[in-house]
């Protein structure tokens, strides 16, 4: 049973999200249909406040996961879930889809632990086919999943087409934006389970040492993931007596738009700023842990030349 992006305009279908990334790509994703759509949305966690930001153009009548019932997708001809690894809130949303018979599809928002994402104890719950936005996702997919079977589409990236936009409208200034992620929770999730942890102290501390040690005179902003509490890098920059703005712009790609240089650990936010063409970094290495991501032109922030 494969899915199309199309059937998301002839079918009325249900959407599970929590995390992040996956509800960004997701919300973008459903606010460029121009037609009315029939969706129900089931949303915890940052996705709360993203699809309530993002989807001016259709009505978002969240219900919670734990007041999901069989009767209120009985009329979904699909399920449109993200990949998230910090609860079971997406695949809780996946194996309800297989109870009732109703086609799934995931849609992929990052380029690591693609399997991984969907396994628990042991146990992998897969949806019937899974999205991809670039090459280099789809063939990753093309090899972890090999010999199972599932559907990969490439669709458009829907992060592509809003940064055109911002692009048009959003002058770049002189500043560096760093990107923060909790990098320490994948390493402990048993799912994910990682002997390489880095904390976002850790991280964070390297950031302000080669920024200092490279005598950069750049504004510093900081992006603070949505699931991490800013009050946590108040008193970081408090600390080490360093000088950052904190964003306050809604949209992460306005942050990116408006910045010269992007740095970050790992996050899909470095791809788009790749795809925004600026300069973009990696604080990693930290302890023999290495950025995941496998796009050639992140370099090391140390390499910086300003």
């Amino acid at each position: 049973m494969n899915v199309r992006l199309s059937d998301l305009k002839l079918n009325q279908f249900g959407v599970v999200c929590h995390d992040a990334g996956g509800a960004l790509y997701i919300s973008k994703l459903i606010n460029q249909i121009e037609e009315d759509i029939n969706a129900i949305y089931v949303l915890d966690g940052p996705a709360v406040e993203i699809f309530k930001r993002e989807l001016v153009n259709h009505k978002v009548n969240s219900i919670s996961i734990n007041d999901l019932e069989e009767s209120k997708l009985r009329n979904c001809q699909l399920i449109l879930t993200g990949s998230g690894w910090q609860t079971d809130h997406e695949l809780r949303g996946i194996r309800l889809a297989k109870k009732m018979k109703i086609k799934s599809v995931t849609l992929l928002d990052h380029y690591v632990n693609y399997k991984r994402r969907f396994m628990r104890n042991g146990i992998l719950v897969l949806p019937n086919t899974l999205w991809l936005t670039d090459m280099d996702a789809f063939n990753i997919a093309s090899l972890e999943f090999k010999g199972i079977e599932i559907y990969l589409e490439l669709i458009p990236d829907p992060i592509e087409k809003d940064m055109l936009k911002y692009l048009k409208i959003d002058s770049e200034k002189d500043v560096l934006l760093y990107i923060t992620e909790p990098i320490s929770n994948i390493g402990q999730l048993p799912n994910l389970n990682s002997e390489k942890i880095v904390s976002e102290a850790e991280a964070f501390q390297k950031f302000i040492n080669q920024y200092r040690s490279l005598k950069l005179k750049l504004p510093v902003r900081l992006r603070v993931h949505p699931s991490e509490d800013k009050q946590f890098y108040i008193k970081m920059l408090a600390f080490h007596d360093f000088t950052a703005e904190i964003s306050e712009n809604i949209d992460p790609l306005q942050d990116i738009v408006e910045s010269r240089y992007v740095v970050g650990m790992e996050s899909i936010m470095l791809t788009w700023a790749i795809k925004a063409k600026k300069e973009t970094f990696t604080i990693f290495p930290i302890d023999s842990r290495y950025c995941s991501l496998p796009h050639e032109n992140i370099r090391e922030f140390r390499d910086l030349i300003y």
